[in-house]
């Protein structure tokens, strides 16, 4: 139980451990089913540690049947509950919810005709589930209270908006003029500076408690040393930049729908036509999401030099100097 399925420590291993995590089945477990797989793990720890105790060992021989049971339980539950509160994460917070969460949206940036009042709206939309996501998926040891919530966003969203809207508007001139190919590019690198740009400062104002009251650091034993800014700010960069690398893969869709265009197979029908760009952003988000939240780990670690100077002399339970202080990065 101490170790992961998949080796961690690598932007490979936390790429397939992602990949799993964000697999939409999961999103429909029932609370009651989860708290089985949370109970599960819960007694697969008690035989370990009682198996340590008597032998000096964790592991245990399980059947191939018993690892599979264990493995699957601990990715629902690590995309269910969060992992400072123990609490279910709210549903349309869930990596396991992304890609049921955004087809609709995508849906509506598709069919609605590209008025003032459309864009906002669907922008609104788009970057309120931004924010649900960042806050529901933050560190949730720095306290955050209503008004904190409600100013992290307005200030989020609004801001997200302003700058999605201000880059499609600056980029406009030189696109109107473009055809074909050329404009199939040009419309990919505005979408991307766009939605890089809003995901990365929707996730800075999400979590700028954090940053403010700081959160909590460990030792190898998990045991709460204090709240570090330090830790913070690592902690919530690393977040943000996750979200400008999220937006990557929105070159995917239109190269797939350029090439079909090419070929003439591109459908005349409105709906099949319709239902062929969902089905390519959906195909980009489900890649997306991984290969951005896999770029960092998710247990960030800081080093005696980086962190604050009341941390700097701690020691851990065995009276040793503590080499590595760990915080939980969210996602």
């Amino acid at each position: 139980m101490e170790h992961p399925e998949f080796d961690e420590t690598t932007y490979y291993g936390r790429l397939r451990t992602f990949q799993k995590t964000c697999n939409p089945l999961l999103a429909f477990y029932s609370n009651a089913r989860i708290n089985q797989m949370r109970e599960l793990i819960t007694k697969q720890k008690e035989r370990e540690e009682e198996n340590f105790k008597a032998t000096g060992k964790h592991e245990l021989l399980l059947t191939k049947q018993e690892v599979k049971e264990i493995r699957v339980a601990q990715t629902v539950v690590s995309t269910a509950i969060h992992p400072d509160t123990g609490d279910f994460i709210p549903w349309v917070c869930r990596l396991s919810s992304f890609l049921p969460c955004n087809i609709p949206i995508a849906f509506g940036f598709i069919i609605a005709k590209p008025t003032p009042f459309n864009t906002i709206f669907w922008q609104w939309i788009n970057q309120t589930y931004n924010a649900l996501m960042n806050y529901g998926n933050r560190n949730a040891t720095s306290s955050y209270t209503t008004e904190d919530i409600l100013k992290s966003y307005f200030v989020a969203v609004g801001s997200s908006i302003v700058v999605a809207l201000a880059v499609r508007k600056a980029l406009s001139g030189y696109t109107s003029n473009l055809h074909g190919a050329r404009l199939i590019v040009a419309n990919s690198i505005s979408s991307f500076f766009a939605c890089a740009t809003a995901g990365y400062l929707n996730a800075h104002f999400m979590r700028a408690t954090e940053l403010e009251k700081g959160i909590d650091v460990c030792d190898h034993d998990h045991r709460v040393l204090g709240k570090s800014k330090v830790a913070a700010k690592k902690a919530v960069n690393q977040t943000a930049n996750s979200r400008f690398f999220l937006a990557i893969p929105i070159f995917i869709p239109p190269f797939i729908l350029f090439m079909v265009e090419r070929a003439h197979m591109m459908p005349r029908n409105y709906a099949l036509k319709t239902l062929l760009e969902v089905t390519c952003i959906s195909f980009e988000l489900y890649c997306a999401v991984p290969f951005a939240i896999g770029a960092y780990p998710q247990h960030g670690i800081l080093s005696p030099d980086e962190v604050e100077e009341e941390f700097r002399q701690m020691r851990d339970a065995k009276g040793e100097p503590i080499r590595e202080y760990l915080f939980n990065k969210g996602l």
